[in-house]
């Protein structure tokens, strides 16, 4: 009995972590809401305007109907990478991990 309120608390834990990174966590570059908030940028406008997940899958979409012989470099280099299913083409955020790890190489 033990091990299935075990399994229940886990799989409840999961569950609220996911629906916090879906509240808090850009999809697209991976900011969370209080970096964004801290340098004056609205979070959902950066969700729903600026990294807008609805506008990636329509670029993605729309680049498998080109005709090759009208593709440019980057549309290219992109169709590329999600063959590959690579998303080194989609925007990252700064992380606080790497200005920490810069600083510490300072000192």
């Amino acid at each position: 009995m033990g091990i299935i309120i075990d399994t229940f608390a886990e799989l409840r834990e999961l569950t609220s972590k996911k629906e916090e990174d879906m509240a808090n966590v850009c999809f697209i570059c991976g900011d969370i809401r209080e970096n964004l908030e801290k340098s004056s940028k609205n979070y959902l406008k950066h969700i729903t305007k600026e990294h807008n997940i609805w506008t990636y899958a329509e670029y993605i979409i729309g680049l498998k109907f080109l005709d090759p012989q009208e593709v440019n470099a980057i549309n290219s280099y992109v169709i590329g990478t999600v063959n590959q299913k690579a998303i080194s083409w989609f925007p990252h955020a700064e992380s606080d991990e790497n200005e920490e790890e810069d600083e510490s190489k300072e000192e």
